[in-house]
């Protein structure tokens, strides 16, 4: 049955089992690339859940805090073992409205009045482990470089993106290309008057910066993507990843 409104577009919500969570949420029914919002407990208010960003299989749902409602990590124990990871009211906000923990510079957002008394807007790469490059990506070493995602057995975190890297801690992930897709991201953000994170999420950046898809094909595989983020922005990812590729 369709009961009460999401707290974040106002649509009609929906009260199932899913299966991946293992519990019965509130769903919000419009498209899930708008919205998403979904929740274990309503009275979290706008707090939906998450996939946990310190471990790997655990999820943050709705709990009763010591002040209140917080997103918790489902792989957190009662002997106080296991994942930690907790979000209050207002350290969500923060992580969902700016880019999760960045200062997102859209219209909308606080990041942009800071953008604009600021020094005239650069480039800047994240500063992370640097990209050896002794020669120029060719078809042959992109065809290689493509989907190795599956070779990550960890991930570490610098600037608020969580880079891929293998079982020997060799950086997966392009930094060079990650700032350049996070520039264009934040630019189609400002032309649609949308937060940035509506356009891609940061660990969708992280897997374009590794898997440097160049076609539908690729594009649409890629985990967070499909057919509709492809109609939406695929030509211009895909566009700026090969003029990356064949500099």
């Amino acid at each position: 049955a369709v009961r009460d409104r999401c707290p974040i577009c106002g649509y009609p919500m929906q009260f199932r089992w899913n299966k991946n969570y293992g519990l019965k949420l509130w769903i919000c029914a419009n498209d899930q690339e708008i919205c998403g919002f979904m929740t274990n407990d309503k009275r979290g208010g706008k707090l939906s859940i998450q996939k946990c960003d310190w471990c790997k299989d655990g999820y943050l749902i709705v709990k009763q805090g010591r002040s209140g409602y917080i997103l918790g990590c489902t792989n957190y124990k009662q002997d106080k073992s296991g994942c930690g990871r907790m979000l209050n009211q207002t350290h969500y906000l923060a992580w969902r409205n700016n880019d999760f923990g960045q200062l997102d510079p859209s219209s909308v957002r606080p990041g942009y009045m800071f953008q604009q008394a600021s020094a005239p807007h650069k480039e800047v790469t994240p500063e992370m482990i640097p990209v050896k490059r002794t020669m120029k990506p060719t078809t042959e070493r992109r065809k290689r470089q493509v989907h190795t995602v599956g070779l990550a057995v960890r991930t570490i975190e610098k600037d608020g993106f969580r880079v891929l890297v293998d079982s020997e801690g060799k950086l997966l992930t392009d930094m060079v290309l990650l700032a350049k897709l996070r520039k264009l991201r934040l630019e189609i953000a400002r032309k649609n008057d949308l937060p940035a994170f509506r356009v891609l999420q940061n660990d969708v950046l992280v897997r374009l910066a590794t898997d440097m898809p160049v076609s539908r094909e690729e594009f649409v595989a890629i985990k967070g993507l499909g057919d509709r983020k492809y109609e939406q922005y695929g030509d211009w990812f895909i566009q700026a990843i090969r003029e990356y590729l064949e500099r």
